[in-house]
């Protein structure tokens, strides 16, 4: 049995390098592009985080978990891109402030990101080529046999814990098992890309089995290959770079048939309960969204023949390109809200922050009388916009963070967020024992969560402490003792 190695952060080395990118040539361009846009100074600020970012992220030799700072900031661009598409300036498209908002979001997103590198400083969590030596010698198919293990656990625990209990949040941490085990699987093949009929059978199930969510849970796959595709430990291949671009592109592809079905999707899913709830079997859910699918792309139907639809719902290929752009960009709840705040509401001066707080962290069991969480009435009473039962919207945490402490609190507040964030991220992998393909799989999972500009607060308070919690006193030893029943008693 391989010893497990030391995972800790690994200070500056010069084997640490950036990708052989002229990021200087691409943000000059990019720059000058801005000036021909609707929207000059907005695409000139974008690009230059833009690029600064992918200078953070396109390192060789070091595992790239601030790719998860990526999301955020596209969450932000989108709604740029989605007032440029619609030949208008910021302002005029989102209520008045558009521009304002874009800029605090900005502000916002670099206040995290400058936060969390402070506390990491200039080191690298984890070198490519010590990680991939703790995967080396796992079995691929081993590592496929336990993801499906963990995969059942999650049924278990689903069916076990009844709807509305106080640890029905359980379930959601347990995901972690399966997830962290899907990363290593997709590293571990491309680290080693043998058996190539087991791994791309095991994708193409993962992918189908997937679909049947009420909130697309394919997206995760594609998040992880483009991930691992971005692990190098030397300079990347032009045949990596297109596998990238693939993965881009056909990603792409299942956000905008996403679009363009989930409506319907979600309302056979839940039999027209407008709950969140699935009560379908999976086989009859794949096959209507075949049915959804094939009626969206291949199918025209008469703009007259439509029932009248919410204005987030999207019933034609038409408009699924727009639909994604207002889905995707989160400044239009955001925009929406400034209008009343504080003109007509006053900041509230921490208190949304304590109230988060208390829900997030107090578990139900220790206050039974705490209420429930409903993002939807927090929404209605900040933007005075009425949302749909069976819809799914917030405010975003970054917006909660504007109504408690207006544009300059707002901004110092989430930097302070940024160093807690950064703090615990060394906590994951400065500990001893720890495989460095688990601490880094969890925290990139981790990550992503914390660094959502859409989630509102409580759910990321809620998600953040408690994956913690869960991941250092129970995940991270399942992990280690299952991972180690993985390993081959001889390396191939």
């Amino acid at each position: 049995m391989v010893a497990t190695r030391k995972a800790k952060l690994m200070t500056g080395s010069p084997i640490i390098q950036r990708w052989p990118i002229p990021f200087g040539a691409i943000l000059f361009v990019l720059v000058a592009f801005s000036f021909f846009t609707l929207n000059p100074l907005e695409w000139a600020l974008a690009a230059c985080i833009g690029v600064l970012g992918a200078r953070e992220v396109l390192i060789i030799n070091a595992v790239p978990v601030q790719l998860a700072f990526v999301f955020p900031f596209l969450e932000i661009v989108t709604s740029l891109l989605d007032a440029e598409a619609n030949g208008s300036v910021m302002d005029p498209y989102f209520y008045g402030f558009g521009g304002e908002v874009y800029y605090m979001s900005m502000a916002g997103l670099v206040a995290v990101y400058l936060g969390w590198k402070l506390q990491l400083k200039n080191a690298h969590v984890g070198l490519v080529a010590q990680s991939e030596d703790d995967l080396s010698s796992l079995s691929l198919a081993k590592l496929i046999v336990l993801y499906f293990a963990f995969t059942g656990a999650e049924a278990v625990v689903d069916a076990v814990i009844p709807y509305g209990s106080s640890i029905k949040q359980l379930e959601k941490h347990v995901t972690v098992l399966a997830g962290t085990t899907f990363m290593a699987i997709v590293w571990r093949f491309k680290s080693n890309p043998s058996q190539k009929l087991l791994f791309f059978g095991f994708m193409l199930f993962a992918l189908i089995t997937s679909l049947f969510s009420f909130f697309s849970a394919w997206k995760q796959l594609f998040i992880v290959l483009g991930f691992t595709l971005l692990i190098q430990k030397s300079a990347p291949s032009a045949k990596m770079i297109r596998n990238l671009g693939m993965v881009f592109g056909v990603g792409l592809l299942f956000v905008l048939t996403w679009q363009g079905v989930k409506s319907e999707y979600r309302n056979f899913l839940n039999g027209g309960s407008k709950q969140q709830r699935i009560v379908v079997s999976q086989s009859e859910g794949l096959l209507k969204l075949r049915e959804l699918v094939a009626e969206f792309w291949l199918e025209d139907s008469a703009e007259e023949d439509r029932e009248p639809r919410q204005w987030y719902e999207v019933t034609s290929s038409e408009d699924a390109w727009q639909s994604t752009l207002e889905r995707v960009g989160y400044l239009d709840l955001f925009s929406r809200m400034r209008q009343f705040v504080p003109s007509e509401m006053p900041h509230e001066d921490g208190a949304l922050l304590k109230g988060n707080l208390t829900f997030a962290l107090i578990p139900r069991i220790l206050n039974p009388n705490k209420g429930v969480k409903n993002d939807q009435l927090k929404v209605e009473k900040y933007t005075k916009r009425i949302i749909a039962d069976n819809a799914s919207f917030s405010l975003g945490h970054y917006a909660e963070h504007y109504i408690d402490f207006g544009k300059f609190g707002m901004v110092l507040s989430l930097f302070i967020y940024g160093l807690l964030g950064g703090w615990l991220t060394r906590i994951f992998f400065a500990e001893e024992g720890v495989n460095r393909v688990i601490a880094a799989s969890f925290c990139f999972y981790w990550l992503q969560k914390f660094t959502s500009f859409q989630f509102d607060a409580i759910k990321i308070y809620g998600l953040v402490f408690w994956a913690l919690m869960t991941y250092r006193f129970l995940f991270r030893t399942i992990l280690q003792k299952t991972l180690n029943w993985t390993r081959q008693s001889d390396s191939t």
